[in-house]
């Protein structure tokens, strides 16, 4: 990108923000896309730590000024931001407490597990900073888990700190995200600036103006060739994946779909075991810790590259992601999609901290 390009893009970021639970920086790309100055990231694991690191000198969506404080956000103070013009905080805590996959492998802990209760973390930081808007997001579980109760204790965190609430499940697919993810945002906004509402949808039927949904060939289509063989998986089920239509999974192989020597009893299986995308739709949900036979698999019976995985979830190219194939799957996995966040990002400056005369509800 030219050096003009870049300084304008640099002096367009006004709203300084507080990234927490900054993983791999999904929020952090897409506030920064829509005007956000990112003055400090917080985050716990060391791999992520190094991917936001090596990612300053693109000067883009992290600046070489920006803070990177790799520890415990139960540790972290917030004092020294205090006069720093904090406007926005962002982020969201780890989620496998509440979430659909914790609830299949026994039970939800909840706020009984130290990680549900790093809200109260999140809580602090607020205090602290009192920024004008906070954007939290989580698993869409989250308001049905353990009978609501935590999500009401939440709320009343976050209302008892002066903030008003909006709360949306978004599908990232309605936003052009080329892969079907839900994730529950809660927006907090001070008592006494605009209310919040959440944007439409960019994309799919809900949207006005009917724009097509974001289809994985649309995504990584200039990344394929013609000449690439179709592969075959190995291990216990590998043969299986051949054989699998595309946007179908390891049901296709059940009596119940009709199949004529069934492998396996109907819902034996995860959803994505052996799930092969249909390449002209967007895709399931891309998983942080994917087994061997866990899709989504390429219609070539084979594993996303990184960079055909970076495509799905709205990563830029030249952004990088440190660690092993493992650490950077994990990194994308949990990683909010970076045009998600820009949408909700432009939505909430434009309503609340830099108000347009159209604002696009």
């Amino acid at each position: 990108m030219p050096s003009k390009q870049k300084r304008a893009m640099k002096e367009s970021k006004s709203i300084k923000t507080l990234s927490l639970f900054s993983g791999a920086g999904g929020l952090d790309i897409g506030f920064s896309q829509a005007g956000f100055d990112i003055r400090a990231c917080v985050e716990i694991e060391p791999s992520y730590c190094a991917t936001l690191k090596a990612n300053h000198h693109l000067d883009l969506y992290l600046s070489e000024t920006t803070n990177i404080h790799c520890e415990d956000i139960r540790l972290f103070d917030a004092t020294p931001y205090v006069n720093d013009g904090i406007e926005c905080v962002i982020g969201g805590p780890p989620c496998q407490t509440f979430s659909a996959a914790g609830r299949r492998s026994g039970g939800v802990l909840g706020l009984s597990d130290a990680r549900g209760r790093l809200f109260e973390a999140y809580c602090k930081v607020l205090k602290t900073i009192h920024p004008k808007v906070f954007v939290f997001e989580n698993v869409y579980g989250l308001p049905g888990a353990n009978g609501g109760k935590p999500w009401r204790e939440i709320c009343a965190a976050f209302a008892d700190l002066g903030y008003m609430l909006s709360a949306e499940v978004l599908d990232a697919a309605d936003y052009g995200v080329p892969q079907h993810r839900e994730r529950l945002f809660i927006v907090g906004v001070l008592h006494g600036l605009n209310t919040f509402r959440f944007p439409s949808p960019t994309h799919g039927p809900d949207s006005e103006d009917q724009r097509p949904l974001t289809s994985v060939l649309n995504a990584i289509g200039d990344m394929q060739s013609d000449d690439e063989p179709f592969h075959e998986l190995d291990g216990l089920y590998g043969h299986l994946l051949s054989k699998v239509p595309e946007g179908l999974n390891y049901s296709f192989f059940t009596q119940e779909m009709g199949y004529p020597r069934p492998h396996f009893a109907w819902r034996s299986k995860f959803h994505d075991f052996l799930y092969k995308v249909d390449r002209n739709n967007p895709a399931r949900t891309i998983k942080a810790q994917p087994g061997k036979f866990t899709g989504p698999f390429h219609w070539k019976n084979r594993h996303f590259t990184i960079a055909e995985l970076k495509r799905l979830q709205t990563f830029p190219d030249e952004y990088q992601l440190i660690g092993t194939f493992g650490t950077v799957m994990e990194q994308i996995g949990n990683s909010v999609p970076p045009l998600l966040a820009k949408v909700l990002a432009t939505s909430v400056k434009e309503q609340v901290l830099r108000q347009t005369r159209a604002c696009s509800h």
